[in-house]
């Protein structure tokens, strides 16, 4: 993204090249220590409930955060079977990514399937059976990270 906004925006700013990439960076990052902190569930709901965001969202990334361990083991067998056929599909192969993409498709109707025996509906207002609060610890860690960074910041006029 860097290079993509560096040499090939209009006016070659670097300064909007840097503010672009250090604030996806640190938008992976925040993700990524939420992801890691917390379990899947609590995850979800906190996203749901503190977050306000919709709840087709909220479940819908618990159903991806619980597919992981079985697109892992589709993308083993889709290599296993190339390697059968005599095709080596690396890490990189855009078919071994669109084949695992044809698999993902034949398991979203069995998720939603799935969802709507378990009684989910997007319409409805759903009912919190256990709150997820943000803590005090949880307000302080937020502000100490933007009292440490908002300097650096306005120092490097980022």
């Amino acid at each position: 993204m860097f290079f993509t906004i560096y040499f090939y925006a209009p006016g070659h700013n670097l300064t909007y090249a840097l503010t672009l990439i250090s604030r996806i960076y640190a938008f992976a990052l925040s993700g990524a220590y939420f992801a890691t902190s917390t379990d899947n569930y609590t995850l979800a709901k906190s996203l749901e409930q503190n977050a306000h965001l919709p709840s087709k969202f909220a479940y819908g990334s618990l159903a991806a955060f619980n597919l992981l361990p079985k697109i892992y083991e589709e993308v083993k067998r889709i290599r296993i079977a190339g390697q059968m056929r005599g095709l080596f599909l690396s890490f990189w192969s855009p078919k071994l990514y669109f084949k695992a993409i044809i698999s993902a498709m034949t398991w979203a109707d069995s998720l939603s399937q799935g969802m709507a025996s378990h009684g989910y509906c997007e319409e409805k207002s759903r009912s919190v059976i256990i709150p997820i609060l943000v803590t005090k610890k949880d307000w302080l860690l937020f502000f100490s990270i933007l009292l440490l960074f908002q300097p650096i910041l306005f120092i490097f006029h980022i």
